[in-house]
Formats: structure tokens, C-alpha cells, sequence
């Protein structure tokens, strides 16, 4: 009976899994910084320059805040939105950071009115962060992007 109790105790708390850490703002999954790249609608499309400057505040252990500013098609657009924590991973402050994959959403604006969506995270392979924007006007398309760090990472 004993062994069987144990057994089960292992495999609850086996269950549970090790949260990964993820520091806020200084991990370098966070979207925290100035980042420029390129967005297209399609592969046969030109790409358009594209630049996001944003700066991450620590909310709690699954989220942070994001503002900042949008730059595509010569207009300049505000942006606000969340970090959202990965499965098995926990936002903190003044933590060492553990490699991790969230996520991000920002909702960008013009003169206080919502003009669409960014979605996006950061490549495990390249350190780039990439998603889709989608306008709320849809006549003007989603577009697919990619997007390097200028500034270090805090």
C-alpha cells in the first residue's frame, strides 16, 4: 500500500513539470525595444519596412503590458498590448532568465482609434521576432513579418 500511495505522489508531482523562468523586461524573449524589419502580404508582394518600438512592464506571472509605437506605410501608429507566458513558463522580475517561447499581442492605433492587430513571438532559431499584423480594414491586408533588435537587449 505504501509503495502504490508513493507512486502516486511521484506522479502527481511529475505531472506538474519545471516552469521555465522568464525575465521581464530583460529576457530576450520579451518584446522590449526598438525592432525593425520587412512585412508582405504575399511572397510575390514587396516587402514594406517596417519599425516597432515597445517597452515591456511586468503585470504578473502570465502576463506583461506592451506600448510603444508602429511604424508602417509612412504612418505612425501607437501600439498597446500584452505578453503572454508560454506553457510551463512564469514571467518574473529581477530573476535569471531560462529560455523560453511566449508570445505577444499589440493592438495599434491612430488618434485613438483601434486600426488592427500584431501577433507575434521570437524564433528559437535566429533570436528574430516575426507574427502577422492584420489591418481592421481588410482591404488592406495581413501582412507577415520579420523583425530584428536594434537596441541591445536591456
Amino acid at each position: 500500500m505504501r509503495l502504490l500511495v508513493g507512486l502516486l505522489v511521484l506522479g502527481a508531482l511529475s505531472a506538474c513539470g519545471v516552469r521555465e523562468t522568464v525575465v521581464v523586461p530583460s529576457d530576450p524573449w520579451v518584446l522590449h525595444g526598438t525592432f525593425e524589419g520587412t512585412a508582405q502580404a504575399t511572397a510575390s508582394q514587396p516587402a514594406e519596412p517596417l519599425r516597432l518600438v515597445t517597452a515591456a512592464t511586468y503585470t504578473d506571472e502570465q502576463t506583461y503590458a506592451l506600448s510603444g509605437t508602429l511604424t508602417l506605410r509612412g504612418e505612425q501608429y501607437s501600439v498597446s498590448g500584452k505578453g503572454t507566458a508560454g506553457k510551463n513558463q512564469i514571467f518574473k522580475l529581477q530573476t535569471t532568465p531560462l529560455p523560453s517561447s511566449p508570445t505577444w499581442r499589440l493592438e495599434f492605433s491612430k488618434g485613438g482609434v483601434v486600426m488592427g492587430e500584431v501577433y507575434g513571438d521570437r524564433s528559437n532559431t535566429t533570436g528574430a521576432h516575426g507574427g502577422l499584423l492584420y489591418w481592421k480594414d481588410q482591404s488592406k491586408g495581413t501582412l507577415a513579418f520579420v523583425m530584428t533588435r536594434l537596441t541591445p537587449e536591456p
